[in-house]
């Protein structure tokens, strides 16, 4: 009975890493939110001669 508390509480830690480390990995996926982006524009539209 002992076992099965400890593997029990064992399973619920593994499913709880696994479910930070695929967090972890979907914020590392949508990239660096406060990295500079880049605005792009058509020629002539920023005031460059055409």
């Amino acid at each position: 009975m002992v076992e099965r508390r400890r593997l029990r509480e064992a399973l619920k830690q593994v499913h709880y890493d696994k479910g930070a480390l695929e967090a972890e990995l979907a914020e590392r996926r949508m990239g660096d939110p406060s990295a500079p982006t880049t605005e792009l524009r058509t020629i002539g539209e920023g005031g460059e001669p055409v």
